[in-house]
C-alpha cells in the first residue's frame, strides 16, 4: 500500500507546481490582507464577519495549494464530482458516512468561531477584551477545528487505504490535468451512479470532502502545509465581501484603495503591525505542520490520537487568536484617527463592491445556515451596532466622528453639540425626539427622512435587522437610565401624581406614525410625521384595542368627564336629531345638548383632593361651560366654530392651549398642588388652518393629494409639535417623573375597506370607535404594548385611583380603573359590567342606527332598522370581513339578546319606526359643513 509520500512521488513528473513560496510569508501580501480587512471589518455587519467558505474548515488536506497552483481556475464542485466518479460504492458510502460524522464537530467549530467574533465586536464597540481571555477563545476554536479535521482525516484515510491501482492512476492523472489547466476526463454518470439525495448544502459539502480526497491522496506534506494569508485571523468579513461581489473583488485592489485613502500615520500603523506579525505567522505554520503530521497518519491506516490532535489544535488556535487580536488593535487604532471624509469614503468603497453578482450557487455557507445561538434579538442588534461604530464610536476607543448613539432613543433630534449637516439641522427644527418609529425610517433609508443628509450610510433594508438594532439602541446608556427612573417611581406617593390628558379630534386609530400594533405597518400612517407621539409611545405603553366611548364627538366628551357610557347618559349624538319629516325609516331619539348640573364630573371629585383642575380647548357640552362642572381654569363653553379664527402661527389654538397648560404646570409648582389638565384639542378640525410651512413640507414629501388630506396631515404634525412642547416642559420643570400623560382621540376618522379597520366616524365599525391610546407615567414600563380592550369611560375611575381618592364615588360608573393594567398588576379591567356597550341610534352619512356589544373577543352588532344581528371575532378579524352570524346562529341570537338586555338595563334611548316613511323617496345624506356651533 502506497503512503502519501510515495503516492505523491508517482505523480510528481506530471505535476507542474509553480513556485508558491511568496504566498506563505510575504510582508506585502500581509499588508494587503490587513488593509482589505480594515475596509470589511469597519463597514460590514457581524453576519459578514461570521461568513466563511466551507473550504476554510479543517483545511488541512492540500486543496488550497492545489487551487492556487491551478491559477484559481479549479472548481471545488467539479473536482469533487470527478473524484466521486472514480470511487466504488463502498468508498462512496464511507464518504457519506464521514459527512454525517462531521456534523457535530462542524457545529462546534462554528460556535467557537462565533465566540471569538462576539469578543471582537466588543472591541469595536469600545469594550475591553483581555489578551488572556481572547487567546483562550482561540485555543478552544483551534481545538474544535482540529477535532473536525481528525473526523475528516479518519474517513478520507479509510478510503485512501482502500483505493486500487487503477483508481490511484486515475486520481494522479486527474491532478495533472487540473494543474495544467485541462478539463476533466471522467464524467459522473447521473443515471447509474449519481450523488445521493441530500439537502443542497449537504450535497455541496459532500463534494468538498470528495475534492479533499483528491488533493490529500495525490499531494505531499508540503502541499498540506501551504496556507495563504487569508486563513489566519479570518474573522474580518473579507470572504463575505468577495462572495457577495461574485468573486470579482481582488484583495490587492481593495487594499490599494484603502491604503490610498489613509494618511501616512494610519498606513504606518498597519505596516508596523505586519512587521510584528511576521514571526507569529511563521509560528502558526510551524505549529500547524505538527498537527498535520498527526492527521496524515490516517493515510496509512494508523489510528489517530485524538487527545494529542486536540492539544496540537489548541496550540494552533492560540497563535491564530494572537494574530487576530493584533490585527483588531491595529484596525481600531486606524479607526480612531479616521476623519469624517475618510469614513464616508470607506462606506462608499464598500457600496461600490457589493452587490455585483450572486455568489456561485452552493459554494459557501453563511452563519444563518448553521445551528447557533444567534437568534437573540438584543445580541443581533448589538452585532449590527458594531457597524455603526465606524462613525458613532461610543468613546472608549477614541474620538468619534459622529454623535454617540448611547441613549439616542428618546433624545431630542440633533440636541448634542455636534456639527450636524444642514439637512439634519433642518429636520431637527421640526421638533421632537428620536423614537423607534422615526429611527426605523431613518435606518431603512436616511434620505427618505432627511433629504439633504450628508451621511455616507445608505440604509439597512432588512426589517428584522432594524428591529434588532432598535432594540439594542433602546437598551443603551441614557435611554435605559431614563426607563429605569420612570419605573422606579411609585404610582401613588406622598405627592399625588399630576394628570395630563390629551384628546385629539377625529384622529383615526391608524392616524399616527406610531404603530398601534407593533410590527403591523397598517396600524400607522406612513405619510404623517408625529415624532413626539412616537417619543411618548417609546417612553410608555400603547394600547392596540382602545375605544372611544362613542363614534362621534360630544357623547365621547360627556362620557370622559362622567365615567358613564353614552347609552347610560342618553347622550348619543353631537348634531341635531332628525324627525319624521326627514324621511328616514326610523326616527332617532332626541339627545341632550347640555351636561346636567347634577352629573358628578371627574374635575369636581379631584378638586376635593386639592388638584388644580383645568380644561383647555373644545368643551362642546354646554351646561354653562367647564366652570360649572369643576374646572377652575378653562376656555369657556367652546365648540368647533371657536377654532376657526386661529390660523398660522397658532393653528386651531394648538400652541395657545399649550402655553396655558405650561402656565398651569408652573402654578402647580408655585402652589405645591397637583394638577389635572384636560386638553381637548380642536385639531383635526379646520385642516386649512395648518401652518403654511408644515403644509408645504407635507406636500413636498407625499406628493399630490387633495387639499383636505394634505391639510389634515399638516395639522396632525402641528399638533404633534405642540405636544412635544408639553413633554419638554414637563422635563424642564422636573414634573415628568410624577405625571401621567394620556393621549387618545375622541372618535375614529373616515374609513374604507382598504384600511386595517372597517368603517369610520359615526359608525360602530372598528374604524369608528377604536382609537389611538398612549400612556406614560410612574410605574409604566417603557416601550410596552397592551392588547386589553379598554374604553374612554375607564379614565374617570383611573384618575381617582391615581389621586388616591377615597370619598364617595357614583355607584353607576360604567368604567373601571386602568391603573393596575398600566402597572402590570392585572391583564384586564374590572368594571360593573364586563362587556363593553356602544350605542348610536342615529343616522350619519351612510350609517344607520345601530348598537354593539363586546363579549370577550366577540362583537355583536344590532341594526335597528331591520333587527339584523352581525357577529365578528374581532381578535381574528379586526377588519370585520367575516360575519359569523350565519355559521353560528345560536351564538349570534344569544349575544343579540344580551345586547338588547344591556340597552334596556342602561335605559338607552332607542329609535322608533317612522310611520310616514316612504321607501320610494329615500332621502340623500346631507353634505357635511365645517361643523356645528359646538
Amino acid at each position: 500500500m502506497l503512503t502519501a509520500t510515495v503516492f505523491y512521488l508517482a505523480s510528481l513528473a506530471q505535476d507542474p507546481l509553480r513556485d508558491l513560496g511568496h504566498y506563505e510569508v510575504d510582508s506585502k501580501l500581509q499588508l494587503h490582507a490587513v488593509a482589505s480587512r480594515t475596509l470589511t471589518w469597519l463597514t460590514g455587519t457581524a453576519e459578514d464577519n461570521d461568513y466563511i467558505s466551507v473550504g476554510r474548515y479543517a483545511n488541512f488536506f492540500g486543496f488550497v495549494k492545489f487551487r492556487v497552483a491551478s491559477g484559481h481556475s479549479l472548481s471545488r464542485s467539479g473536482a469533487g464530482q470527478e473524484t466521486w466518479s472514480v470511487l466504488n460504492p463502498e468508498q462512496r458510502a464511507i464518504l457519506v458516512e464521514t459527512l454525517s460524522n462531521q456534523e457535530q464537530d462542524f457545529s462546534a467549530v462554528w460556535r467557537r468561531r462565533i465566540d471569538m467574533n462576539r469578543a471582537l465586536e466588543s472591541m469595536i464597540l469600545g469594550e475591553s477584551v483581555t489578551r488572556g481571555d481572547f487567546l483562550a477563545l482561540g485555543a478552544d476554536y483551534g481545538k474544535a477545528e482540529a477535532e473536525l479535521g481528525a473526523t475528516i482525516a479518519a474517513g478520507l484515510g479509510r478510503i485512501a487505504v482502500d483505493l486500487d491501482e487503477q483508481q490511484k492512476s486515475q486520481l494522479v492523472a486527474m491532478r495533472g490535468r487540473y494543474l495544467s489547466g485541462s478539463g476533466g476526463e471522467f464524467r459522473l454518470d447521473k443515471r447509474s451512479s449519481g450523488l445521493p439525495k441530500l439537502e443542497k448544502a449537504d450535497k455541496q459539502e459532500l463534494l468538498n470532502l470528495s475534492s479533499r480526497l483528491l488533493t490529500w491522496t495525490t499531494g505531499a506534506p508540503q502541499d498540506n502545509d501551504f496556507e495563504t494569508v487569508g486563513k489566519p485571523s479570518q474573522h474580518f468579513g473579507f470572504v463575505s465581501l468577495r462572495v457577495s461581489s461574485g468573486h470579482s473583488v481582488r484583495r490587492g485592489n481593495v487594499a490599494r484603495e484603502v491604503l490610498a485613502l489613509l494618511d501616512k500615520d494610519q498606513e504606518r500603523t498597519l505596516r508596523d503591525y505586519v512587521q510584528e506579525e511576521a514571526y507569529l505567522f511563521q509560528r502558526f505554520l510551524d505549529r500547524r505542520a505538527l498537527l498535520l503530521r498527526e492527521l496524515e497518519k490516517a493515510l496509512t491506516g494508523e489510528e489517530l490520537d485524538r487527545k494529542k490532535i486536540a492539544e496540537l489544535g489548541r496550540a494552533v488556535g492560540e497563535v491564530e487568536a494572537e494574530m487576530t487580536l493584533g490585527q483588531a488593535h491595529a484596525i481600531l487604532e486606524v479607526r480612531e484617527r479616521l476623519s469624517a471624509e475618510q469614513s464616508e469614503n470607506l462606506l462608499a468603497m464598500r457600496a461600490k463592491y457589493v452587490p455585483v453578482t450572486a455568489a456561485e450557487e452552493g459554494e459557501e455557507w453563511t452563519s444563518e445556515e448553521v445551528p447557533s445561538a444567534l437568534a437573540d434579538r438584543l445580541q443581533r442588534g448589538r452585532r449590527i451596532f458594531a457597524q455603526c461604530a465606524l462613525c458613532h464610536s461610543p468613546g472608549a476607543t477614541g474620538r468619534a466622528i459622529a454623535p454617540s448613539l448611547t441613549g439616542v432613543v428618546g433624545r431630542r433630534i440633533a440636541s448634542t453639540d455636534w456639527p450636524y449637516s444642514p439637512g439634519m439641522v433642518q429636520f431637527a427644527k421640526s421638533g421632537g425626539h428620536w423614537t423607534p418609529q422615526n429611527l426605523d425610517r431613518f435606518l431603512k433609508r436616511p434620505r427618505d427622512l432627511v433629504a439633504n443628509t450628508t451621511m455616507g450610510y445608505d440604509g439597512l433594508p432588512g426589517k428584522a435587522d432594524r428591529e434588532a438594532l432598535l432594540a439594542y439602541l433602546a437598551s443603551l446608556g441614557e435611554g435605559q437610565v431614563q426607563q429605569e427612573e420612570i419605573e422606579a417611581v411609585e404610582p401613588v406617593s406622598q405627592a399625588p401624581p399630576n394628570i395630563l390628558f390629551l384628546l385629539s379630534d377625529d384622529q383615526g386609530w391608524d392616524g399616527l406614525a406610531v404603530e398601534m400594533i407593533p410590527g403591523e405597518p397598517m396600524s400607522s400612517n406612513s405619510d404623517v410625521r408625529t415624532p413626539n407621539l412616537e417619543r411618548l409611545a417609546a417612553q410608555g405603553m400603547r394600547f392596540s384595542a382602545a375605544y372611544a366611548p362613542a363614534s362621534v364627538c360630544a357623547p365621547t366628551r360627556a362620557s370622559l368627564v362622567t365615567g358613564k357610557t353614552p347609552a347610560h347618559l342618553g347622550w348619543t349624538k353631537a348634531a341635531k336629531s332628525l324627525t319624521a319629516a326627514d324621511g328616514r325609516r326610523m326616527i332617532p331619539p332626541i339627545t341632550p345638548k347640555n351636561l346636567a348640573v347634577d352629573e358628578v364630573t371627574i374635575a369636581e371629585l379631584l378638586q376635593t383632593k386639592d388638584y388644580l383642575t383645568a380644561h383647555f380647548g373644545k368643551w362642546h357640552l354646554g351646561g354653562g361651560g367647564p366652570g360649572r362642572h369643576g374646572f377652575e381654569t378653562h376656555d369657556g363653553d367652546t365648540g368647533n366654530r371657536d377654532a376657526e379664527q386661529f390660523v398660522d402661527p397658532n393653528p386651531v389654538d394648538i400652541f395657545g392651549m399649550v402655553d396655558r397648560t405650561i402656565e398651569l404646570m408652573q402654578r402647580s409648582i408655585d402652589e405645591d398642588r397637583p394638577f389635572y389638565a384636560h386638553l381637548s384639542f380642536h385639531a383635526l378640525h379646520y385642516p386649512e388652518n395648518a401652518m403654511k410651512e408644515t403644509r408645504a413640507e407635507v406636500e413636498k414629501r407625499v406628493g399630490q393629494r387633495n387639499e383636505k388630506e394634505l391639510g389634515r396631515l399638516a395639522l396632525a404634525q402641528d399638533l404633534d409639535t405642540g405636544i412635544g412642547r408639553l413633554l419638554d416642559a414637563l422635563d424642564s420643570l422636573d414634573l415628568s417623573r410624577n405625571t401621567y400623560v394620556v393621549y387618545m382621540s375622541d372618535n375614529g376618522a373616515g374609513g374604507n375597506r382598504r384600511k386595517y379597520l372597517s368603517g369610520g366616524k359615526g359608525g360602530l365599525g372598528e374604524g369608528g370607535i377604536r382609537v389611538p391610546f398612549l400612556v406614560r407615567g410612574p410605574g409604566i414600563a417603557a416601550q410596552s404594548h397592551n392588547e386589553a380592550r379598554i374604553a374612554g369611560f375607564d379614565l374617570f375611575p383611573t384618575w381617582l385611583d391615581i389621586a388616591g381618592y377615597e370619598g364617595v364615588v357614583p355607584e353607576d360608573l360604567d368604567g373601571g380603573s386602568l391603573l393596575p393594567l398600566w402597572l402590570g398588576k392585572t391583564e384586564s379591567v374590572r368594571r360593573r359590567e364586563s362587556d363593553l356597550l356602544f350605542h348610536f341610534p342615529h343616522y350619519q352619512g351612510q350609517v344607520t342606527p345601530q348598537s354593539a356589544l363586546f363579549v370577550d373577543n366577540l362583537k355583536v352588532v344590532l341594526g335597528h332598522e331591520d333587527g339584523t344581528i352581525s357577529l365578528y371575532d374581532i381578535a381574528k378579524d379586526p377588519g370585520e370581513w367575516q360575519d359569523l352570524s350565519a355559521s353560528r346562529p345560536e351564538l349570534a341570537k344569544e349575544l343579540g339578546d344580551k345586547l338588547r338586555a344591556r340597552l334596556k338595563g342602561n335605559g338607552a334611548l332607542l329609535p322608533k319606526l317612522n310611520p310616514d316613511f316612504d321607501p320610494d323617496r329615500q332621502p340623500q345624506p346631507k353634505k357635511k359643513g365645517k361643523g356645528n356651533s359646538r
